[in-house]
């Protein structure tokens, strides 16, 4: 029986590559990080959160973004970066299985950034989004209902607690689809070098969660233990995540790459 390697091992692996070439590997992760960064403070916070994420870049906006143009643009800007965020883990994945590649801060990740990958990066995205609203689209109108209730009844509390645990099960049904659906787009990348571009992006999902049964608790405790790191980029006011960000992407793709090994699954 195979067993999972530790996060200790995983994170070894992960800062075994990128001391290869490590300021290239660092530079990749530039525009994605001053970006981050940039938002954070225009939102007049630094996020904890600097985990790219699959395609997502961690970004901050205005809840009335499409009510002003300058946050609408923010939006765009950071939609294009999460696309560029994503064709940067693709280099970082051929990276990991070959530490020596020589890489170009631009070079390396540019021509993968064509339409096609637009357009599949995107609907997946949105597919994503689609499918885990919709997990939790139960339990939030639960309790969106129960509050209603409760502000027009007599006695409130009882129902505004039972309102509190329902958007407590949504949050946990989030977590839980994001976990699942966490590894749709290192798949597409192997997809992608063994030349199916025209993979599904309902394929992708139902792989990912496929490839996440049974790993979703040891993919959580890979994320908590980045929490100092975490509070380190807070206290340098998002400058940490220069080295945070690539050091967190290459150790999931060591997770990835793992549980890949432990499920009998090629890569490319």
């Amino acid at each position: 029986m195979k067993i999972n390697k530790t996060t200790k091992e995983l994170k070894t692996e992960a800062k075994a590559v990128l001391a290869v070439d490590t300021k290239n590997k660092i530079l990749l992760f530039l525009i994605p990080v001053i970006w981050s960064i940039f938002s954070s403070i225009r939102s007049g916070q630094i996020s904890t959160d600097q985990t790219i994420y699959s395609a997502s870049v961690n970004t901050n906006y205005d809840f009335n973004i499409f009510a002003n143009p300058g946050n609408l643009l923010s939006l765009i800007v950071s939609i294009l970066i999460s696309f560029v965020a994503t064709a940067i883990i693709f280099t970082y994945m051929d990276a990991f299985k070959n530490p020596e590649l020589k890489i170009h801060p631009i070079n390396s990740f540019k021509e993968k950034l064509t339409g096609a990958f637009f357009i599949k990066i995107f609907i997946t995205s949105l597919l994503v989004f689609i499918y885990t609203i919709l997990w939790a689209l139960l339990p939030i109108a639960i309790g969106i209902g129960l509050i209603a209730i409760g502000f027009t009844g007599g006695s409130n509390a009882p129902l505004i607690f039972l309102a509190v645990i329902a958007f407590i099960f949504a949050f946990a049904v989030i977590i839980n689809r994001s976990f699942a659906y966490s590894q749709v787009f290192y798949i597409y990348h192997d997809y992608e070098k063994k030349g199916n571009r025209a993979v599904s992006a309902r394929q992708l999902i139902k792989e990912s969660v496929a490839l996440m049964k049974g790993e979703k608790m040891n993919f959580f405790i890979l994320e908590i233990s980045f929490i100092l790191w975490g509070f380190f980029v807070l206290i340098t006011f998002g400058l940490a995540s220069f080295w945070v960000t690539p050091y967190m992407e290459m150790t999931h793709i060591a997770f990835y790459n793992d549980i890949k090994r432990i499920k009998e699954i090629d890569t490319y």
